[in-house]
């Protein structure tokens, strides 16, 4: 992609050929963003790190090798990236699981406006999160809080996933949780 006078760089890392090529052509309209890479595999975005030096990674979370994400994320953010997943669930536990590196989630089908939007707040450090995904955690956390009320020996959130969700509730970003959790 060109370049532009000012902005971040971004690396994006997905295995589905479509997926990629609208990330990278809705990435590319994003006035904050400088330069856009891509490549196939999170083995591949792992060295893009030290070669690309991005300052964001745009990461499927069913990007090959499965399970590795996570690896990726910490090594993105060790190196100074902020880290936005691309995920069509609305599952709590990732939520839990991605909090110490993940800066927000980002929804299959985003739009170059809602990518941008995702940028600009990672950019301030804030954790992005679209308002469908927040609910949707949190209308199925509820649904397991209720679950474990309603029937003995059901499974119960654990005592992070209310942890989470009570910062959540509390508008805090990723940082902020992190530090308090």
């Amino acid at each position: 992609m060109g370049k532009r006078a000012v902005g971040w760089k971004v690396l994006i890392v997905d295995d589905d050929d479509a997926r990629r090529e609208d990330l990278l052509a809705h990435t590319g309209k994003v006035p904050e963003v400088e330069s856009v890479s891509a490549v196939t595999t999170v083995t591949e975005g792992v060295a893009a790190l030290q070669t690309e030096r991005p300052n964001l990674v745009i990461v499927d979370l069913e990007a090959n090798p499965m399970g590795e994400v996570p690896a990726l994320g910490r090594a993105a953010r060790t190196a100074g990236a902020g880290v936005l997943l691309v995920t069509a669930g609305q599952d709590p536990s990732l939520l839990v699981e991605s909090m110490d590196w993940a800066s927000g989630f980002l929804p299959r089908e985003a739009t170059a406006t809602t990518i941008g939007y995702a940028v600009q707040v990672v950019r301030t450090g804030a954790f992005y999160m679209e308002s469908d995904q927040a609910r949707g955690m949190v209308e199925e956390l509820e649904t397991l809080r209720e679950m474990a009320e309603r029937a003995p020996g059901s499974e119960s959130l654990t005592p992070r996933e209310k942890e989470v969700l009570a910062l959540l509730s509390e508008g805090l970003s990723a940082r902020q949780m992190a530090r308090r959790l």
